[in-house]
């Protein structure tokens, strides 16, 4: 709904615009092309200055690629990016430019692909990935960014097990 919303400001307000949020904020949204990143901070080059809103950026075919809120130069908020076919790619969430809480990946077909709980910018928990068909392929056990040897498991595209590392 929002990427719907942000489109048709677009459409009628320009790439730089802005759009109410709740609680009667204002947030600027720009197009990609019209921020920079130094030093890791994200600035508008409309005043030089570290941007706080929404950017996006759309594929030549007219869909969304990505969208990301960002607050004093950082990545700060959810984040989703793209296939050029319109199918979902990946989502998740940053605090201050760190990834954080669950993020999930999807195959060019729609299925889910991966998903994994991050910490500190580290995946941290059980990291499960799938076969484009929806079968689980593994599932592996992350602290703070370190495969744990013990409680790994994979599958074959049919499902069965096949490998249970520990």
């Amino acid at each position: 709904m929002l990427a719907s919303f942000i489109c048709l400001c677009l459409a009628s307000c320009s790439l730089s615009s802005y759009t109410n949020h709740s609680k009667n904020q204002f947030s600027k949204v720009l197009n990609h092309s019209q921020t920079t990143r130094t030093d890791g901070l994200i600035y508008s080059k409309e005043n030089n200055t570290l941007f706080t809103g929404t950017i996006i950026e759309i594929f030549e075919n007219g869909n969304l690629k990505s969208l990301i809120t960002v607050k004093n130069g950082k990545a700060d908020g959810h984040a989703t990016i793209w296939y050029e076919n319109g199918q979902r790619k990946l989502e998740f969430n940053v605090r201050e430019g760190v990834r954080e809480g669950m993020a999930y990946e999807w195959h060019r077909n729609g299925s889910l692909k991966a998903k994994a709980k991050y910490k500190d910018n580290n995946r941290h928990g059980l990291a499960t990935t799938y076969y484009e068909n929806g079968v689980k392929k593994s599932v592996i056990r992350f602290i703070n960014g370190i495969r744990q040897k013990k409680s790994n498991k994979e599958w074959s595209v049919d499902g069965s097990q096949v490998i249970s590392k520990n």
